[in-house]
């Protein structure tokens, strides 16, 4: 029995299950970037002067 004993601990112990990686992090709200938000509203602000001064 003694050395049945130590024919079972001589095997290495099975290794752990692998851990499942963690979620990726959620992706950011799309949105253009402030460079281009600023020019777009520049371009209206623009288009809007131009076109109230071409009515009055």
């Amino acid at each position: 029995s003694r050395r049945d004993y130590r024919g079972a601990t001589s095997y290495a112990p099975s290794p752990p299950p692998p851990r499942t990686p963690p979620p990726p992090p959620p992706p950011p709200p799309a949105r253009p970037p402030a460079p281009l938000v600023n020019r777009v509203v520049s371009s209206c602000r623009l288009s809007c002067i131009f076109l109230s001064q071409s009515l009055s």
